[in-house]
């Protein structure tokens, strides 16, 4: 996934939410939104869940694509065998 993908997929919303806190909160203009993410704002292209964002999602089922891309992900996670089973209650190493 590369960033844009990633930031549509998260919302560009959230990108510009968190870098006006961090910019606000460490007083530092190095976290400011760039200026796309502001104008993405502006004109309400949030990302996937809104449709639009760097991608235009308008036409896509986007289920079937976030099933396949979680489906990958995870499919890497175990190939790099990095992936854990989850925790079963009881069967704790003595």
């Amino acid at each position: 996934m590369g960033l844009l993908e990633f930031i549509d997929w998260g919302g560009g919303d959230i990108l510009y939410y968190a870098s006006k806190y961090l910019t606000e909160a460490l007083e530092s203009d190095r976290y400011t939104a760039p200026e796309v993410i502001e104008r993405h704002m502006r004109e309400g292209k949030l990302g996937m869940r809104d449709g639009q964002g760097f991608y235009d999602f308008d036409a896509m089922d986007t289920t079937a694509y976030r099933r396949e891309t979680l489906s990958r992900f995870t499919g890497l996670m175990r190939h790099m065998k990095l992936l854990q089973p989850p925790h079963q209650p009881g069967n704790e190493d003595q």
